[in-house]
């Protein structure tokens, strides 16, 4: 797994580089400028007219030194610095003077709005006013001078974060007070904010940017956020034995399908079939046993008495493995037959689509789910999940917050939070204060292993945001909604899937994994009856639930990759992404046959 940081980690973390590495924090400034003045050349042509916005901080200060760099390369280059009657930090002030006493770039100071200066709609933008750092909200002059390089109509890039955007917490941010980048250098890991949709529209495409932060303080510092990467997956799909048999890989049941949904239940036994699992079995409707028998020889059929919805619960003790819900309807009589699975299963159970319905409509609700079951809501499915839950006002859980223990009969699954501590500029580099070195104490959380770049960051940019449902109405915004889809899990000990673009899987212990494989191409009718199918088929073979959701968002998401290449975006369609499982596990076997014998 790569580890995700919240922002003041990442500022405890630069300032233990700067203590236990042969750099100062100017020479840390001046490696991440450089880095960035390689990504920023991407976007723009030689000797283009460059205009640096840069704060009083640290974010300023790489604004400042990436000013010099340019300018010493030829570039027209104009600076302003923006004056909040604050001083600037050390490294700012070093930067300033070095493109002072270069003397080849304009400089001016903005220290009002009569100072806002009328950028030429042929100059590239960067904005080094504000990084991640950054804990409240823009106000007066700084807002003023956002809401002006917003409709200056110039291509804007933005340093670390966009100007204005916090790191977690959006919810109090007023969206017209953050700067609107075309694209997004940030330094070192992802933020999290950057992996919320509504932040697309400031962020622009992404890319990551390594400054070398020190090895032993991103090992040591504890996160509950992380990403999946391909090598910590390569140890679950282990090549097969050569006296292998059938009965060895799990048989999954699927209880799935109604009238005139029959296509659902067969995607998601083909997401099943291709994920490895031995056998498989679809428990549906009589009006759906001639299609699956057709369109699926490959499984077989366990059929309901009645012809068009589920309302009979099958003997359940032979299989590995259940998954419900796709295509199901909400009949009344599925509920019935629905509650009675919850109440005697004693097979690991995923609950999707008309699943999830189903119990967002019962008096216990969520109280029902066994212990270890793996939701995978889409956005509005988690909405009527959690209906009737409501967080306190002002109140998120924390980053790191302990996970242990039951919370109080009757109380609402949301603890508070304190707000982050503020720093003066809102910069990272070197502004909190220093952890020891062994180990590094920060925010608790879950411990998550080290990793590298996840394969699909190396190329640089982020995939384009979901595009299905977003629900404002249920909370205030997507840090809100991940808090409480934490508490959820851990309050009621299981994994929940909440399906979107970097798919959260939130766990048990608290932790959160974002999923970094998949791609708008996704955003189609079926797709996520096929992620039922695989992670069920993945359970059935004895994965761990929370792996096998790990691994099987990944799989599904990577599948749709692959498919893209192929077909594009907007010509995927569910049955491709089932189509091309084979090619997604074939990036984790590594050794043939012949090599294991």
């Amino acid at each position: 797994m790569m580890k995700l940081f919240t922002t003041n980690q990442i500022a405890a973390i630069d300032r233990y580089t700067i203590e236990h590495e042969p750099v100062t924090d100017i020479d840390l400034m001046e490696r991440a400028a450089l880095k960035m003045t390689n990504h920023l050349g991407a976007y723009i042509r030689y000797r283009h007219p460059l205009v640096f916005f840069a704060g009083p901080g640290n974010n300023g200060g790489d604004a400042l030194a990436m000013a010099r760099l340019y300018a010493g390369e030829g570039y027209p280059v104009t600076a302003y610095l923006l004056d909040t009657g604050r001083s600037l930090s050390p490294s700012c002030e070093t930067n300033l003077q070095r493109l002072l006493d270069q003397g080849k770039a304009r400089f001016r100071t903005i220290a009002a709005e009569k100072d806002f200066p009328e950028i030429p709609r042929q100059a590239a933008v960067i904005d080094g006013l504000f990084g991640a750092g950054l804990t409240r909200p823009l106000e007066a002059l700084p807002a003023a001078l956002v809401r002006h390089l917003n409709a200056s109509g110039t291509r804007i890039y933005a340093i670390d974060m966009p100007s204005g955007l916090l790191g977690e917490d959006n919810s109090q941010t007023n969206p017209d007070h953050i700067i609107r980048a075309r694209a997004t250098f940030t330094l070192q890991f992802p933020k999290i904010s950057l992996l919320f949709p509504e932040n697309e529209a400031f962020a622009g495409r992404v890319e990551i940017v390594d400054i070398g932060l020190h090895p032993h303080a991103l090992a040591r510092t504890e996160s509950p956020f992380r990403m999946t990467t391909p090598e910590e997956l390569r140890g679950l799909f282990p090549l097969r034995k050569r006296f292998a048999h059938k009965g060895a890989f799990g048989h999954a049941l699927l209880i799935a399908g109604s009238y005139g949904k029959t296509g659902a239940a067969l995607l998601a036994a083909q997401g099943c079939l291709r994920s490895g699992a031995g056998l498989v079995t679809i428990h549906t409707p009589r009006c759906g046993l001639p299609i699956l028998q057709a369109a699926a020889p490959e499984a077989m059929c366990s059929v309901d008495p009645h012809e068009e919805h589920f309302t009979q619960l099958p003997p359940t003790g032979k299989y590995a493995a259940i998954g419900v819900g796709p295509g199901l309807g909400t009949d009344p009589l599925s509920g019935t037959a629905l509650r009675e699975l919850l109440q005697t299963a004693r097979t690991p159970l995923l609950l999707d689509a008309d699943a999830l319905n189903l119990i967002a409509s019962m008096p216990e609700g969520l109280s029902l789910i066994p212990s270890g079951t793996i939701l995978t809501p889409h956005p509005g499915e988690f909405s009527r999940l959690i209906a009737g839950i409501t967080p306190p006002a002002g109140h998120t859980p924390p980053a790191g917050s302990p996970t242990t223990g039951p919370l109080p009969s009757g109380q609402a699954p949301f603890a508070g939070l304190p707000d982050v501590a503020a720093t003066s500029d809102g910069q990272n580099h070197g502004k909190q204060p220093t952890v020891g070195e062994d180990p590094i104490t920060l925010p608790p959380g879950g411990a998550a292993p080290g990793g590298h770049l996840p394969e699909a960051f190396s190329g640089g940019h982020l995939p384009e945001a979901f595009s299905g449902s977003h629900h404002p109405e249920a909370f205030s915004g997507s840090w809100q909604r991940l808090q409480l889809q934490r508490e959820l899990s851990r309050h009621h000990q299981i994994i929940i899937v909440l399906k979107g673009a970097f798919t959260t899987i939130t766990l048990p212990s608290g932790e959160v994994c974002f999923n970094p494989t998949g791609n708008p191409g996704m955003a189609t009718g079926g797709s996520g009856d096929v992620l039922t199918g695989i992670i069920t088929g993945l359970l059935a073979q004895g994965l761990p639930p929370a792996s096998a959701a790990i691994a099987g968002v990944y799989l599904h998401g990577l599948a749709a990759d692959l498919s893209a290449e192929r077909f594009t975006e907007p010509a995927l369609i569910a049955g491709d992404i089932h189509r091309n499982l084979g090619r997604a596990f074939r990036k984790f076997y590594g050794r043939t046959q012949q090599e294991i014998d």
